[in-house]
């Protein structure tokens, strides 16, 4: 069995990378670092493209997440804002607070920290929901499912126990607890197609 070999690298940001996806175009990415910034970079040469997307004081970036058309990306930061960007010009067009800690990770409804998840309009800004305390430490990952009628959550809840909870996203109530025989965090989810 041969070793899978990069077919580029690229380099330049500061810091650990905590998170990448890749633009509509399919010929770019982006990724988020602890060193406070967003790069855009060009898959093809491998080189960035444009300067730093920055906010001031944000702290380690930790998680960004691409809307459904295409057109903002949206991110997590140490200092507990979700800020929305516009991938055109790179540049901050909404800040959404509310998190006590950092935001470690973010994700968009399919239809377009301190323990709590939080959902927001990204047309008024206003949050949808009262927070929903998770009762994990720091909540790691988010995601809604693909019919849009959860949201599940993932972290460590203190004691070494780790879990994923389901969450109803209309009312905030907790659906479901799924222990994990793990030592850790949970940092990351998927949904299956079939929910059920």
């Amino acid at each position: 069995m041969s070793a899978v070999k990069p077919q580029r690298k690229v380099a330049g940001q500061k810091g650990q990378v905590w998170d990448i996806l890749y633009f509509p175009d399919g010929r770019r990415t982006i990724t988020c670092s602890e060193d406070g910034s967003l790069r855009v970079w060009d898959l093809e040469s491998g080189k960035q493209e444009g300067e730093n997307w920055e906010d001031k004081d944000s702290g380690t970036m930790w998680a960004i997440a691409l809307s459904p058309g295409g057109k903002e990306v949206a991110s997590g930061s140490d200092d507990g804002i979700v800020r929305l960007w516009d991938i055109e010009t790179g540049k901050v067009t909404a800040r959404w607070t509310g998190h006590g800690s950092e935001v470690a990770s973010i994700c968009w409804s399919p239809d377009g920290g301190d323990g709590t998840a939080r959902m927001w309009n990204v047309e008024s800004g206003e949050t949808i929901l009262e927070p929903i305390k998770t009762g994990h430490m720091c909540v790691r990952t988010v995601h809604y499912s693909p019919d849009a009628t959860m949201i599940a959550t993932g972290g460590n809840n203190g004691n070494g126990e780790s879990s994923v909870k389901l969450w109803d996203v209309e009312t905030g109530e907790l659906l479901k607890t799924l222990r994990a025989n793990m030592l850790g965090e949970v940092l990351c989810l998927a949904w299956s197609l079939d929910v059920n």
